[in-house]
C-alpha cells in the first residue's frame, strides 16, 4: 500500500514539475523536448514499481514457500517420533505378555509402518529359546500380531 502511494506522489510530482517546466519554457522546441523527457520519466517510473512489485511478490512467495517446507519437516519429524514411541509401546506390552506367560526371550523388536495419519504394524520380532516357540506362537495369535520368531 504504501508503494502504490509513493508512485501516486512520485507522478504527481512528475507531472506538475513537467507542466511548469513547459510552461516557463519559450519556443515549440523545447516545450517538445520537455514533454518527452517528462512522459520517458514517468514510464522509467512506472515500469521501476512493477518491477519492485513483482521483487515484493516473488519473496512473499519464498517466504510461503519456506513456510510450507517448515510445516512439512515438523510433521515428518512428529511422525517418526510417534513411529518411534508406537515402537517403543509394543514392543513393551509384547514383553510383558510373554514375560506373564513365562517365556524366556532374548530380544522383541516392533516394526510400525506409517502411511500418513496410519500406523499399521508389520511385524514384530520376537528372538526366543526353542522350547517355548510354541508358545510364543500363541501370544501372537492372541495378541493378534504376526511374530517374526527366531531361535
Amino acid at each position: 500500500m504504501d508503494a502504490i502511494r509513493q508512485l501516486a506522489i512520485t507522478l504527481g510530482a512528475t507531472a506538475i514539475i513537467g507542466g511548469v517546466v513547459e510552461a516557463i519554457a519559450p519556443p515549440q522546441k523545447y516545450k517538445n523536448i520537455i514533454r518527452t523527457v517528462t512522459g520517458l520519466f514517468i514510464l522509467l517510473t512506472v515500469l521501476s514499481s512493477c518491477r519492485s512489485a513483482q521483487k515484493s511478490f516473488d519473496i512473499n512467495n519464498s517466504v510461503k514457500e519456506s513456510m510450507a517446507q517448515v510445516q512439512s519437516d515438523s510433521e515428518a519429524a512428529m511422525r517418526a517420533q510417534l513411529k518411534t514411541q508406537a515402537e517403543t509401546n509394543l514392543e513393551q506390552a509384547v514383553k510383558s505378555e510373554l514375560e506373564s506367560e513365562d517365556i524366556v526371550y532374548r530380544s522383541v523388536k516392533a516394526y510400525i509402518d506409517v502411511n500418513g495419519d496410519t500406523f499399521t504394524v508389520e511385524k514384530v520380532a520376537v528372538a526366543a529359546d526353542e522350547k517355548d516357540i510354541e508358545k510364543v506362537k500363541r501370544v501372537g495369535e492372541k495378541l493378534k500380531i504376526n511374530f517374526e520368531i527366531t531361535s
